[in-house]
């Protein structure tokens, strides 16, 4: 099999052991109410206008396409697992679907969307530059790309403190969290200092969120232009 191939596999089983769809949904509460100010805060900063089409890459369960309703949006990932967990989430969801699709490699013409959001997948993939690039390649000159990526340093050292108090279940609440599934799952650690100095070139970084507060920031949102 060739890399990608290899890679697709290998996040298929990723992707059925840790079950980030359950992370977002049954986690404590705490969690719980970090995911939705992530997901809320990606939803409002994308701007969706109108007749727009949105690209959604690495959609995942369809978590954050369920937070667009009412608009053409497009989700599109490797995993057949989260996929089909991504269609009964949308189902009856009008404007909205999904389809299995490599990010490194877009299926779509150049220029095709108006917006396109990547939400916690830079740290997954093969190549995180690639995967950029190819956003810049398919949203429309004036567009809007949006990211999403985790601040590993305060996660590791949060959950490093959660262990070591017992809070693990509190945390967690029904989700099976792993102590270990930043090492295994994330083959990358997206900095916010490496993403200023690769959304360069062709696209301008307009604005960073901190989610949940700017004090406390375990992910970071970036919103990005396309030079027209």
């Amino acid at each position: 099999m060739t890399e990608m191939e290899d890679f697709v596999v290998w996040n298929e089983a990723m992707a059925r052991k840790y079950n980030p769809d359950a992370f977002i949904t049954r986690s404590g509460a705490i969690v719980r109410w970090i995911e939705a100010r992530r997901l809320g805060a990606t939803a409002a900063v994308l701007d969706c206008r109108p007749g727009d089409k949105i690209l959604d890459a690495g959609c995942g369960a369809g978590n954050l396409l369920e937070k667009l309703k009412g608009f053409d949006v497009t989700g599109v990932d490797i995993s057949e697992t989260l996929l089909a967990q991504a269609r009964a989430r949308i189902s009856g969801q009008a404007g909205a679907c999904v389809m299995f699709g490599n990010a490194e490699a877009l299926p779509f013409p150049d220029a095709t969307f108006d917006r396109a959001v990547c939400s916690e997948i830079l740290e997954h993939v093969l190549n995180p530059e690639t995967v950029l690039a190819e956003l810049r390649r398919v949203v429309k000159p004036g567009g809007r790309i949006v990211l999403t990526v985790p601040n590993e340093g305060l996660i590791s050292l949060t959950k490093k403190l959660v262990l070591l108090t017992g809070l693990k279940k509190a945390v967690s609440g029904d989700y099976e969290m792993s102590d270990d599934m930043l090492s295994e799952w994330h083959r990358h650690e997206i900095t916010l200092s490496w993403a200023r100095e690769k959304c360069r070139g062709s696209v301008l970084l307009r604005s960073v969120l901190r989610i949940p507060f700017f004090f406390l920031p375990f992910h970071y949102v970036l919103v990005l232009e396309v030079k027209k």
